[in-house]
């Protein structure tokens, strides 16, 4: 029986952000997975108007509690969170995990700290960051911040991985938690590439990509996808990585030629594709 993965994070009416993206990956590829909404939108919020709203902070409860219930945690290997709608969430959300990790010590939390990223800025409410890293982060095996989500958690702007090492110790356990830093881009990065990190068993490594200029809304849920996908499938850390940035980028590229800015159906698919392929 091949484990499944649980998804808290958002769902989408239209378009491929979130759990939208996270979940079809996972199914698609043959690996179950449970998805629990923590904001209902008509669209991603990049677009100029949207519909929706969080789910209310007793609804997210109700239908964790629900899970819990159903006896299936030990069918269970990782607990994905994203998207959180407020602050109250990450309390529940937490709290979840902890239940959970009660009930079968084998699950794995990945942590997607969802924030913003450096073109766009905060995409959650403010208060949300310092809520993330107070309740969620600590509860980590597995996080995957973008450089600008790293910078907010660490409430600093890093200009090299390598060389703040103390204050990353200081702020992360990192003989226990592994984190997959991606997009950064410093002053000895290529011009035309960028860079991912993995700072694991307190070693730091980094894989490089080409760098595409298209940045659609849900890159790093594709990413992560991926990322748990090749996990899943037994691949060790740096593979997992540069399985799932292979697949990011060739599906960017393939969106650049054919001038779309908007992930779509096909572009998920040949994801999938490009990692078969690898």
């Amino acid at each position: 029986m091949k484990e499944k993965t649980i998804i808290i994070h958002s769902q989408v009416s239209y378009g491929y952000v979130g759990s939208n993206t996270t979940s079809f990956i996972l199914k698609a590829a043959g690996y179950d997975a449970i998805t629990i909404p923590t904001v209902l939108y008509s669209n991603h919020l990049g677009h100029r108007t949207v519909g929706g709203q969080p789910i209310s902070d007793n609804l997210l409860k109700n239908i964790l509690e629900g899970i819990l219930k159903l006896n299936i945690l030990h069918e269970v290997s990782t607990i994905i969170t994203g998207f959180m709608g407020s602050v109250k969430q990450t309390e529940i959300t937490a709290n979840f995990i902890k239940t959970a990790q009660q009930k079968n010590p084998n699950i794995k939390h990945l942590c997607d700290p969802v924030m913003g990223d450096t073109d766009k800025g905060l995409y959650v409410h403010q208060s949300i960051p310092e809520a993330i890293t107070k309740n969620l982060v600590p509860l980590a095996s597995l996080l995957t911040p973008n450089k600008f989500e790293l910078d907010l958690i660490l409430k600093q702007n890093l200009t090299n991985i390598q060389e703040n090492r103390p204050l990353l110790n200081s702020t992360f356990n990192l003989s226990e938690q592994k984190i997959v830093v991606t997009g950064c881009m410093f002053a000895s990065t290529a011009t035309d590439e960028i860079d991912n990190y993995i700072l694991e068993n307190n070693h730091c490594t980094s894989i490089s990509g080409k760098k595409i200029a298209l940045h659609p809304a849900g890159t790093g849920d594709l990413f992560t996808a991926h990322l748990q996908l090749s996990i899943l499938k037994g691949l060790n850390l740096p593979q997992a990585v540069s399985n799932a940035s292979k697949a990011l980028t060739a599906s960017l590229k393939n969106m650049a030629l054919q001038k779309r800015t908007e992930f779509d159906l096909q572009d998920l698919l040949f994801s999938l594709q490009v990692i078969k392929n690898c």
